[in-house]
């Protein structure tokens, strides 16, 4: 096998904005992807990395553009071995060395408290403000940024951070009512 001639300064640069491109196109809807098949925001980023890196060799050995489906279904596969590690690698779990500092599972009291505080927020969520309640709901339950908020509701960075901020505080204060009468 004869090894190919070296890629010329413009033909690099060409796969380089083409590759840019592939990356600024699906970047968020590969998140989306794994985000809805259950995996957590950081496995999912990096899953995302390895799904270009799939694409990116691809590329490199083929020349040639990829297709929306070809991209997914570098997805699928990369979906597919993560779980397959996660079926054979142990989960990491911390090691208590204090054996009075806490217990693997909660308490009844915790248990009931948390329940409490769930419903309360449950209950107040749809009488708080309706621009609050967006941004909290997108921050805390979507698991966005306040930037991807902003975006998401057309409001200004700041205006997304005190939105969730006023949310947050609203609940603490009912909660607080609420454990105290």
């Amino acid at each position: 096998m004869t090894p190919s001639p070296p890629l010329s300064a413009s033909t690099l640069l060409a796969r380089a904005r083409r590759f840019d491109a592939l990356v600024a196109r699906f970047r968020r809807p590969l998140i989306q992807y794994f985000r809805k098949r259950g995996v957590a925001v950081p496995d999912a980023e990096d899953m995302v990395q390895d799904v270009f890196l799939k694409l990116l060799r691809k590329m490199d050995a083929d020349g040639a553009d990829l297709s929306d489906g070809y991209v997914f279904s570098a997805a699928s596969s990369v979906l597919i071995d993560h779980h397959r590690r996660s079926m054979t690698q142990p989960t990491a779990k911390g090691v208590d060395l204090d054996p009075e500092h806490g217990a693997d599972e909660p308490s009844p009291e915790t248990i009931f408290a948390d329940r409490q505080a769930l419903n309360v927020m449950l209950n107040e969520l749809p009488a708080m403000r309706e621009s609050w309640r967006k941004a909290f709901i997108l921050n805390r339950f979507e698991q966005l940024s306040h930037e991807e908020v902003a975006r998401r509701l057309r409001i200004s960075v700041s205006s997304a951070e005190k939105s969730v901020a006023h949310a947050v505080a609203h609940l603490r204060q009912k909660l607080g009512r609420d454990r105290d009468g």
